[in-house]
């Protein structure tokens, strides 16, 4: 999980490295052109694209690590329940982990703690 992540954010790195390169060409065509206050103001709009980007590719990559956590726990329900189908549906990922949190409880009743917990590890 973490080398897709390393790979995803390597590349985009590599995406916002070449739009602050293409901006500086642009802004320096614009210069060149004899247009020096719209290349600064240009430059200046180019940076706050830039930050923008910069967020997007943070809050994309946070949302795909959310994205290949939720598979994998897919995969372990999936393991746990086969296709996780009651009543002729397929039981959706909250129903299959209420479905776990019930068998855990049915399965701690049925064998409870004798010993008092302290709170300590032994």
């Amino acid at each position: 999980m973490s080398g897709t992540l390393s790979i995803a954010s390597a590349k985009a790195r590599i995406r916002i490295e070449n739009q602050r390169e293409n901006f500086a060409k642009l802004a320096k065509a614009i210069e060149g052109a004899g247009f020096h206050r719209s290349a600064v103001e240009f430059r200046k709009a180019a940076e706050k694209a830039i930050a923008r980007a910069e967020e997007f590719e943070e809050e994309r990559l946070a949302f795909d690590a959310n994205r290949l956590e939720l598979q994998q726990i897919r995969v372990a329900l999936d393991t746990v329940l086969g296709e996780g189908i009651r009543g002729g549906r397929r039981l959706t990922d909250a129903e299959r982990v209420a479905w776990i949190v019930e068998q855990w409880q049915a399965a701690s009743r049925a064998n409870p703690v004798t010993q008092p917990t302290t709170g300590a590890l032994p």
